[in-house]
């Protein structure tokens, strides 16, 4: 029964660094995808799931883990490019559950922005709960000394 286990651990391993291998390539394929497809992992609605899946993947060591938005308005996590002739190793992962048994190869053609694993650092674009946003904060005098004072406006 060891043996059995061993022998699992040793083809998912191997699975993983083949993809990983297959996913970095050479510096010649690094330049040049020609022929290559992205392994979509997971299809969001909701750019904050994306990246929270993203993230997961890139633990998971897939480290050209990205995001793409689609035509149809979908955010796509995809673990990476797969170049033609190693499409096996997708199989293998599945297989092994290192991905989704719903993952797929695609050209990418339907993808029509990157969009960043991180979140964006300002947060006034998204507005504010509730509707009211922060003013400048103003600084005022007291007898104690001065005091920062943050003014709420609706």
């Amino acid at each position: 029964m060891a043996r059995i286990t061993i022998r699992r651990t040793i083809t998912a391993l191997a699975a993983a660094v083949t993809l990983t291998a297959a996913l970095v390539g050479n510096t010649a394929q690094a330049t040049n995808w020609h022929g290559s497809r992205f392994l979509q992992v997971y299809s969001m609605a909701y750019v904050d799931d994306a990246r929270a899946k993203a993230w997961q993947m890139k633990k998971k060591g897939f480290g050209h883990a990205a995001i793409f938005r689609a035509a149809n308005g979908y955010y796509a996590v995809v673990a990476g490019k797969v170049p033609h002739g190693k499409e096996h190793v997708v199989k293998e992962l599945k297989h092994w559950g290192k991905i989704p048994q719903d993952s797929f190869l695609t050209s990418g053609k339907a993808y029509v922005e990157e969009i960043s694993l991180h979140t964006p650092r300002d947060h006034r674009s998204h507005g504010h709960v509730s509707g009211y946003t922060p003013t400048p904060p103003r600084h005022v005098s007291t007898r104690h000394g001065h005091h920062k004072v943050i003014v709420y406006s609706y």
